[in-house]
Parts: C-alpha cells; sequence; structure tokens
C-alpha cells in the first residue's frame, strides 16, 4: 500500500525537477535589451525585453529566374507573419517560453550588473508569442556607485543572440 502512495509522489517531484528551465537552452534564440533609468530623486527604474531570432525569414524576393507572374502568384499567397494570429496550443507554450527567458534573462541580467540589489517591483509585463518585456522599479534608490556606472537618465544594455 505504502509503494502505492510513494509511486505517484516520486513521479510528481521528478517532473517538478525536470520542468526547471535550462538558461543554457534560450542561447542563441533571442536578443535582449536592459535598458536603466535613474530619476534625479534617486529611483531605479528599468526595462527588460527579449525579443525571438527570426531563423526563417518567410517573405520571398523575386528570384531573378522567376518571371512576373510566378512572383505575382507567390505573393498572393498568404504569408504566416501576415494572418491574424490566434491563441492556440503552440501560442501559449510560445508564451511560456517567452515567459520563461524573460524572466531567467532578467534574473541573471541584474545579477551580473547588480541593478537592483534588493529586488525589484514588477510594474507592467508584456508576453506576446516572439517578444517579452517586464517594466519594473528596484526596491532600493540609486546610490553613489549607481549614478557612477549608470548616470542620470537612461542606460541601456543590449545584447547579441
Amino acid at each position: 500500500m505504502r509503494l502505492l502512495l510513494l509511486l505517484p509522489v516520486a513521479s510528481l517531484m521528478l517532473s517538478a525537477c525536470s520542468s526547471t528551465p535550462d538558461p543554457e537552452q534560450f542561447a542563441g534564440k533571442v536578443t535582449d535589451n536592459f535598458q536603466a533609468e535613474i530619476k534625479s530623486d534617486g529611483m531605479k527604474l528599468f526595462t527588460y525585453s527579449v525579443t525571438a531570432v527570426k531563423t526563417d525569414n518567410r517573405r520571398q524576393r523575386p528570384q531573378p529566374n522567376m518571371d512576373a507572374t510566378e512572383h505575382q502568384r507567390s505573393r498572393s499567397q498568404p504569408q504566416e507573419d501576415m494572418r491574424p494570429q490566434r491563441m492556440g496550443r503552440r501560442d501559449g507554450a510560445e508564451n511560456k517560453q517567452m515567459t520563461q527567458e524573460l524572466e531567467i534573462g532578467l534574473q541573471k541580467t541584474l545579477e551580473s550588473n547588480q541593478y537592483c540589489r534588493d529586488g525589484y517591483y514588477e510594474l507592467e509585463r508584456l508576453v506576446l508569442r516572439d517578444r517579452a518585456e517586464l517594466r519594473g522599479e528596484c526596491h532600493e534608490g540609486a546610490s553613489e556607485q549607481d549614478i557612477k556606472r549608470f548616470g542620470y537618465g537612461k542606460y541601456t544594455d543590449q545584447s547579441k543572440p
């Protein structure tokens, strides 16, 4: 009887461990952008965004050996990027992945640049299929070191894929 109870509990524990995302799985799949803003009163704001790297350009360009009729026919076919976006299972999974990329990327960025040392308040979050953005305010005010490093106004740090 105990074995029957242990089996579901063990499987739940294993599935929880396997669902923890590995930051390396996102390498080269997104570009990120961190923008810091220190106000004159010392308030520290930031915007962190991630954008999916396009690996497949769906728009067709006229080929030198394609005549005008073929080119017109290829242009009249609906492009995937031009269709209305509907939420489906795949979009839900993509949104979940973008959320993970946003959260992991922001955590790693804040650890490396030490911008919000005492945590932050989340002011706004936007998650779409191919991009996500989070705006926040640091718990602590700007120190002299922060002002020297980031300055007043806006500071941008953008990564390449």
